[in-house]
Order: structure tokens, then sequence, then C-alpha cells
């Protein structure tokens, strides 16, 4: 599958298959003929985008429109007043409809002329609120701000729309908040469902999101209780969630040869749930990218010569044989980016 120009995607065909259509209208009928430069450069997704930039090899492209009725997996579909096009024996159809025909969420950032197709898992979840999850996320820039659209679905409302409002908290890889965007739709139910929202400033370069779900069907989410931990001896604090209350131990481990000190917060069980790292600072960075690569790592805080770093353990910490050991092992785990995002200095 290959493109000439942002918008449209190419379906291969024969040109001889082609000429079979019996109702066509020429470019050239309209209006003189028409520079695809003009045409195909304000066709961005199957929406009209004021400015852009598109290279062509030659300064002008014949086209044909044609009246092609479009099937999806069984189903007609209709691009509306999107039609496809016919250039030189080949097939171009709007991006944006193709793609949210077939569930993506399709973008465009004309800041980075980058077109976005996102259709994976939805991931992102609230630990504290089970059941409704997001993602497929695309930033774009947004005059001096950033736009969001993304989907969230909801499990076990049957057939029913809801009314959800959250947030999305977004960071960089220094663990701070870059910027945050407000979900607000009515239309969210079991099948995923697209929203835009969007937020101040630039954080297109985020590291790691996080959803927060602030109100279902009017009703407020109440806020989560927390419990605090203190380091004394390098100062710092974490705010656990009540559900840690009594579920989890501290234990430490230090490397003399290194200078790295590891505090592990582990399970009753005791698996690993994460780690935080007291590394010397050049040792990190000289060392980092490369732990970043191998596990899943992130810096939480700086002070003096010291960084601090959240690691997650790079193998399975609970026994699958065990459902009630891995249950709970899994919800202590599913709050380590909340818990992270809470380290602060004393």
């Amino acid at each position: 599958m290959t493109a000439i120009a942002a918008g449209f995607f190419l379906l291969e065909e024969s040109a001889t298959n082609l000429q079979k259509w019996s109702k066509y209208m020429e470019i050239t009928q309209m209006k003189e003929m028409l520079d695809l430069k003009k045409y195909l450069l304000g066709l961005v997704c199957g929406l009209l985008l004021a400015t852009t930039s598109v290279a062509f090899a030659r300064e002008s492209i014949k086209a044909v429109l044609f009246p092609a009725s479009i099937e999806i997996n069984g189903a007609a579909a209709a691009p509306g007043g999107e039609m496809p096009l016919n250039v030189e024996g080949r097939t171009y159809v709007p991006l944006r409809f193709i793609g949210e025909q077939l569930g993506a969420v399709v973008g465009y950032d004309a800041d980075t002329a980058t077109i976005f197709v996102k259709n994976g898992e939805l991931s992102l979840s609230d630990p504290d609120y089970a059941g409704i999850t997001a993602g497929n996320l695309i930033l774009t820039k947004s005059g001096s701000g950033t736009a969001v659209t993304g989907q969230l679905q909801m499990a076990g409302v049957g057939n029913s729309a809801n009314a959800v409002a959250a947030t999305l908290t977004f960071y960089d890889e220094r663990n701070r908040s870059i910027g945050k965007a407000e979900i607000s739709g009515k239309g969210f139910g079991v099948e995923a469902h697209t929203f835009t929202a969007s937020g101040k400033g630039d954080f297109r370069k985020y590291d790691m999101v996080l959803l927060h779900v602030d109100a279902v069907n009017g009703k407020a989410v109440p806020q989560a209780k927390t419990i605090t931990y203190e380091n004394e001896e390098y100062g710092f604090t974490l705010q656990l969630p009540e559900y840690w209350s009594g579920k989890y131990r501290v234990q430490t481990a230090a490397n003399g040869e290194s200078g790295i000190k590891n505090i592990h917060f582990t399970a009753q069980s005791g698996g690993i749930v994460f780690s935080l790292a007291v590394w010397p600072q050049k040792a990190w960075e000289d060392q980092g990218a490369t732990v970043r690569e191998n596990v899943r790592a992130w810096e939480a805080g700086r002070k003096g010569d010291r960084v601090f770093v959240v690691i997650m353990p790079g193998d399975v910490q609970y026994d699958p044989g065990q459902p009630d050991e891995a249950a709970e092992y899994q919800k202590l785990a599913s709050y380590v980016d909340v818990i992270r995002t809470s380290f602060t200095f004393q």
C-alpha cells in the first residue's frame, strides 16, 4: 500500500478494470485541469486543512472522480462527499473515513506534517475506578495548546450511553506534570467511543499519561485516600493508596561497588512490586539510557549528586498458580504510575 497524498491511501487496481465504471466525471470537465498540488494539499485524512506542503514528482496529475461504492467487512459504507479518486489507474480513498470505519482514531498534526492512525488496545485505566479504559491517544498542536483525540469505553453497561468526566495528566521523562486535558461526553458505552479534548501548552512529547475518572453520569467519584511513606535517610515521601495499607513491606539492598541503593516495595507474598533506586548522578547519566532500554524505569527526582529512579521488576514476581496472590500483586502494581508521580522531597 502506497500513497501520493495525505488524505488518501491507495487500492491497487488495474487501469482496465477501472475503465469499466460507466459513470465518472473528468475533473477537467468540472474546471480547467485540476492541479492536484492544490487539491490534494488540502485533503488530509478526508478533512480540508488550510496549509501544508506536499511534494509531487510532476507539476500536475490527471485524476478522475468516480462513484465507487465501498464495502467494509461485509457492510456498505458511504463516504459522503469524499469520493474516491482514480489517478492513473489506481484508486485513492479518504484515509480518515476508512480508518474510522475500522474503529481507528485518525489525526493530522500540521506542525509536523504527520498523519496518525491508532487502533490499539485501550490500556489506560484509573486503578480506583474499575471498568473504564481509554487509549489510542493522538496529540496535535492547536494554536498555543495541544489537542487530544482518543477513545474511551465502559465495561458492563449494556446498551446504555453514559456521561463521563475524566482527566488525562501528562508527564515528561523527569516525572514532571507538563499538561492536562479534560474528557467530557455523554455517549460512552461498551464500544470504544472517540473523544476530543484540549490542554494548555505543548505536551505532545510526553513520556507517560495518567487517567483519573472524575464523575460518571453526574455523580462525582470520591478522591482516593492515601497513606504517606516517609524516607528519613534521603528525605523524600511517597503517597501510597489506602489499598496498600498492610499489604506491603519495604526492604533495602545496597551495592557498595556501584554506590546504588535499592529500596524495594514488596507484596506480603514477597514479590517486588517496584523499587526506588538511588543512583549516583554520574552513574545514572552514563548508564540510565541502557537501563531504560531493558526495564521499565523512570526518573522520579534529583537531589544533590543523587538521582532517584522508580524501576519495575523485569520478571514475574508472583506465582500464577495462586490466583488470590496473583490478583493482589496485580492490584498493587496497578498503582505504581500514580505512586511515582507523588514523589516529593521533604
